[in-house]
């Protein structure tokens, strides 16, 4: 497996963190980095088939130019209320044709972790202006 040498900056608390168990700070970062990335692959993975196209259409529209504060970007409350928000103030899911109430039953059902595969897979989408929409609203 190819390696690469890097120099990172983190914080002090994520440093502790890290090695609060004596662990070293390298094998510690890889692994977790792994398995985050591994938690975001099955939480993407539960996803598949839970939202209908029109819904994951309105998901991305309703994103579109959002910043997404890390620390809120894995509750599903604040998820609903950004769904809610979108169709009070911009009709968002009445033009995509979703039923707003049925989704949010959906998304109660969610875990942190899907909410956040939510905003990744939106933050995939967005990253290239080469993807097609239909792509990424057949899921």
């Amino acid at each position: 497996m190819e390696t690469k040498t890097i120099t990172v900056r983190i914080p002090g608390d994520v440093f502790y963190y890290l090695t609060r168990n004596g662990e070293k700070l390298n094998p510690e970062l890889i692994n977790s980095v792994r398995r985050l990335k591994r938690i975001r692959e099955v939480a993407m993975a539960e996803l598949k088939g839970v939202f209908s196209s029109n819904e994951w259409a309105f998901i991305f529209d309703m994103l579109n130019g959002i910043t997404i504060d890390e620390n809120f970007s894995s509750s599903p409350s604040v998820f609903i209320a950004e769904c809610m928000d979108s169709e009070r103030y911009d009709n968002k899911a009445t033009a995509h044709k979703v039923d707003l109430d049925n989704m949010i039953e959906k998304i109660k059902q969610l875990h942190g972790a899907n909410i956040d595969a939510i905003y990744d897979r939106a933050k995939l989408f967005f990253s290239d202006s080469n993807n097609k929409l239909n792509d990424f609203v057949n899921y």
